[in-house]
């Protein structure tokens, strides 16, 4: 498989001793999400906000659009995803 969205693979982030920590303390998680789904988050971001980011960050809108479906994130909870980059 190849993989569109490499900038995001990555084994060990920097950051990860203090992801960590604020997943324990706040009972968040982490979860992966595949090429498919960023991208069609990213040019659902395009369509419906005329916001085209980078894909790599639209990960977050993915992941938190696939949680809701799931029923991970409660219906009406108040989501905020921060988008760098542009699409190009």
């Amino acid at each position: 498989m190849r993989l569109i969205i490499a900038a995001i693979c990555i084994g060990h982030p920097q950051s990860w001793d203090l992801a960590w920590k604020l997943k324990e303390e706040f009972n968040a998680w982490f979860d992966e999400c595949t090429d498919e789904e960023i991208l069609a988050a990213q040019k659902l971001l395009a369509q419906k906000e005329g916001v085209f980011c980078e894909p790599a960050s639209a990960t977050s809108l993915a992941g938190d659009m696939r949680d809701i479906n799931r029923g991970k994130i409660p219906e009406g909870s108040k989501v905020v995803c921060t988008l760098m980059g542009h699409g190009l």
